[in-house]
């Protein structure tokens, strides 16, 4: 296996740089088999392993890849492995998602004033300026543009969109902080073996000397 001590790094379309996740190559192969109705977990698995390795593989110099090679990548690898249909699928989806936006446009209100095209990335930096962190800011994002885009509407007012921002961002934070407890729960009562052990061996004694 090539040496992953150096975390890859993408670049996404706005420029921004996240971590490499080889969950999202995952997901994304498993969601295009779950398109053509094929129960193909294991073969998603092999295949994004085969991605994650020849990406580490070529980007060690640079330590960078585009998200657009990493879906030419997947769009290649099921193409080669055979699975036209899932290609297909993928093809299908990113060509309609990437349409959808481009149809989708921002105004001041229902009225159509001031149309702009959707951009996603544009509640993401305002989160960030907000004192969201990037990763929980681009989840957010991602949230609402997935409600806006399932609504199938050409022209989405600032005011739902920041209504829908708001709802997400409550929701994730919320979650932030429940999963935070947990863990900060789970250690506190978590037995420290040093203390246990002393306990113990006090037990011992007492037995003994009893």
């Amino acid at each position: 296996m090539k040496d992953r001590s150096l975390q890859l790094k993408v670049v996404k379309a706005d420029g921004t740089v996240e971590e490499y996740l080889h969950t999202k190559v995952l997901g994304t192969i498993a969601n295009a088999f779950a398109g053509t109705g094929q129960d193909t977990t294991f073969v998603a698995e092999q295949l994004a392993d085969a991605i994650t390795f020849y990406l580490y593989g070529t980007h060690q110099a640079d330590g960078q890849v585009s998200t657009s090679e990493i879906y030419f990548m997947i769009q290649a690898m099921l193409t080669a492995t055979g699975h036209d249909e899932a290609s297909l699928v993928l093809n299908n989806y990113h060509f309609t998602r990437a349409l959808t936006r481009k149809r989708t446009e921002v105004v001041d209100s229902f009225l159509g004033e001031n149309p702009q095209s959707w951009n996603k990335s544009l509640i993401t930096f305002a989160l960030v300026r907000q004192g969201v962190e990037m990763s929980s800011a681009r989840t957010i994002a991602g949230m609402v543009e997935e409600k806006i885009l399932r609504m199938a509407l050409n022209r989405v007012p600032k005011r739902l969109i920041a209504e829908l921002v708001e709802v997400e961002k409550h929701n994730i934070l919320q979650a932030c902080s429940q999963l935070e407890a947990a863990e900060e729960m789970e250690y506190k009562t978590t037995p420290d073996k040093d203390v246990q052990g002393g306990q113990e061996e006090t037990k011992g004694f007492l037995a003994k000397a009893g």
